[in-house]
């Protein structure tokens, strides 16, 4: 077993022990088995030089290739070690978790006389790391005074999923369905660090209810990209699937015309919703306001009101705060979840609500609204029509960033 660590940067010799150059990198097959199937060699004139394997005579210890040899050049399914793996973050389908290379393991065998090297699997280890740098046997006899031993983390080839090895292309294999197991947000972080097309290859190959969670959790650039890239037909397959709050974010990302053909593609109810939120966000609160709160009924009792937060809550709604309404549908007191649950079960919501309540409209100022929300403590802050009617809350963490901004300036 070698490590790519160990051969990388080793002198090349030609059959007639004649020293032509130094080992820069390997290159692999992304497309199938994963063979090594050519050598990158700077040469003793520092240019590089790619030679095929099945020039090399030895590779274990010394790499020796033969005099007679041709130069060749990296293929589409080709890609170097070094570049493209090493250090990279990959997945493991095993722990359904993210990794990152510190080495690669590589084995050798021999096909119709010739050597034929392959990649086996990666260390994730401290051990790969420590040996990149040259320092894992001292390190290893240091701690060993002291009784205490860390040893390699490896993984097999077929245990990994390895989805940017190549600018624009994705290699999904036939273990892609324990990518569902993977929290969206890993995932999201993960392809966030890829290209554009790979995250449009990675989605693709999902079910659509899957990828769209792990979309709600790109950053903004990335959600504007994949919809302005994608068809409108494309678009709208997974635009049904969002929450209208979530549909605003995403087409206010994009292109004026774009915009008007995927919601043009939309049925008639999502698309008077939408259009409503889109005009909410002429106003710096509109843009940041969410239409999920919790509404109900001021004579309902503390038992009712708690069952309609679990409904709430499963729908994947969690903001813990109650508004309470008149029959006319105004705001008239906001109670907290944790009051609720502290009341007798058939005590109506009127009895205990606050009245007082802090409220902002679509044209208030945003730092009216953040300076509010500090004053009083508050997580959240209805907003409200000319009639008193609830159209949604800014909550704290929909301003954060301009409280950051200003902390920091």
């Amino acid at each position: 077993m070698l490590y790519y660590s160990q051969q990388r940067n080793k002198q090349i010799y030609s059959d007639t022990n004649t020293k032509i150059g130094e080992l820069s990198d390997l290159v692999f097959l992304t497309s199938g088995y994963p063979n090594i199937t050519k050598i990158v060699m700077k040469n003793n004139r520092n240019k590089m030089q790619i030679i095929p394997t099945k020039y090399i005579k030895k590779f274990n210890q010394d790499v020796v290739v033969d005099h007679d040899f041709h130069t060749s050049t990296i293929a589409n399914d080709e890609v170097e070690i070094g570049a493209n793996l090493l250090d990279k973050q990959i997945i493991d389908l095993g722990k359904n978790k993210v990794v990152r290379v510190n080495d690669v393991i590589i084995q050798e065998k021999i096909v119709d006389n010739a050597i034929a090297p392959y990649i086996i699997g990666v260390d994730i280890g401290i051990a790969g790391l420590l040996r990149r740098l040259k320092l894992e046997d001292s390190i290893a006899k240091f701690l060993h005074v002291f009784d205490i031993h860390f040893s390699s983390s490896f993984l097999s080839w077929a245990d990994l999923q390895p989805i940017d090895l190549a600018d624009g292309r994705v290699h999904l294999k036939t273990e892609q369905e324990k990518l569902k197991t993977i929290h969206p947000e890993d995932l999201a972080d993960y392809l966030e660090k890829t290209s554009i097309e790979n995250v449009k290859g990675f989605i693709s190959q999902m079910d659509k209810k899957h990828a769209t969670k792990v979309i709600k959790n790109l950053n903004i650039t990335y959600k504007r990209e994949i919809f302005q890239q994608w068809t409108p037909q494309e678009a709208v397959q997974f635009i049904d699937l969002f929450d209208d709050d979530d549909i605003v974010d995403i087409l206010m990302t994009l292109t004026k015309i774009r915009r008007e053909e995927i919601l043009n593609l939309l049925s008639a109810k999502k698309q008077k919703e939408v259009k409503k939120l889109l005009e909410y966000t002429k106003t710096s609160v509109g843009r940041r306001m969410t239409t999920e709160c919790l509404c109900v009924s001021s004579v309902i009792t503390a038992k009712e009101a708690l069952d309609n937060y679990i409904i709430h809550k499963k729908e994947g709604n969690i903001i813990s705060i109650l508004y309470a309404l008149n029959q006319e549908e105004q705001l008239v007191g906001v109670v907290h979840l944790s009051e609720v649950v502290a009341q007798q079960k058939d005590t109506p919501i009127y009895k205990f609500m606050n009245q007082n309540v802090i409220e902002i409209r679509l044209t208030t100022p945003i730092d009216i609204a953040i300076k509010q929300m500090l004053k009083y403590n508050l997580n959240a802050l209805p907003v409200l029509d000319k009639s008193k009617k609830v159209l949604g809350v800014v909550t704290i963490d929909d301003v954060s960033d301009i409280i950051l901004r200003e902390l920091y300036e």
